[in-house]
């Protein structure tokens, strides 16, 4: 030590800087080294997002359920009120929560990371979505501002929706090996048409219907 010393001394370098510099390395180091440790906790395989979106989606839509369907009963033209929760169903399945649920399989499987930490089933945009839905939601039952044969029929079809599209994404992460399965009339609604880097699946149309 005294050795070390005495050399960097002599070649006119400060020793408080160097230790300074050492102790800087060092910390970098170690915070880095905790950093992958603490992460790697929380990183799983990438199909496994597509099962945790698919029990968040389920659980959403047993909540909103539970909101609509106690309704139902203490309502008059029930028939109407089924028919409402089955066309909201159907618009929010087939035109919106369908898409979805395209777009975040194939964001998934073009992570170029085979693990992910786990709140990576979702992206920005659909944190954005859930909490302006629910907080909407939420504020406008509680304001009491819309009746309650509305929600009966609102919420029944968007859970019923929801809880359908959480299956649908537990049904794909079972069926992750077996590539990306293409839906063109949902392909166009992805920000990338190339699907070169994936595993994918044609489906057996011909010509015509994949223009269409």
């Amino acid at each position: 030590m005294a050795i070390a010393r005495y050399v960097i001394e002599l070649l006119g370098y400060d020793l408080n800087k160097i230790k300074k510099s050492l102790l800087s390395v060092a910390g970098s180091v170690a915070v880095s080294i905790i950093g992958r440790c603490f992460m790697s906790l929380f990183t799983i395989k990438r199909k496994y997002l597509l099962l945790i979106a698919g029990i968040v989606w389920s659980l959403a839509g047993i909540m909103v359920m539970r909101t609509g369907f106690p309704m139902i009963p203490q309502l008059e033209n029930v028939p109407l009120i089924l028919f409402g929760g089955l066309i909201v169903l159907l618009v929010f399945y087939l035109l919106i929560f369908s898409k979805l649920v395209y777009k975040h399989e194939y964001r998934i499987r073009m992570y170029d990371r085979e693990r992910l930490p786990f709140w990576l089933f979702f992206d920005i945009k659909s944190y954005l979505f859930v909490v302006v839905m629910m907080g909407g939601g939420t504020l406008l039952r509680k304001s009491e501002l819309i009746p309650h044969w509305f929600i009966a029929f609102f919420y029944s079809g968007l859970g019923i929706a929801l809880f359908a599209c959480g299956v649908r994404f537990i049904i794909r992460f079972f069926r992750y090996g077996d590539g990306f399965k293409i839906i063109y009339r949902l392909d166009k609604w992805l920000e990338h048409e190339d699907h070169e880097d994936i595993d994918t699946i044609e489906p057996k149309y011909n010509e015509r219907e994949k223009k269409k």
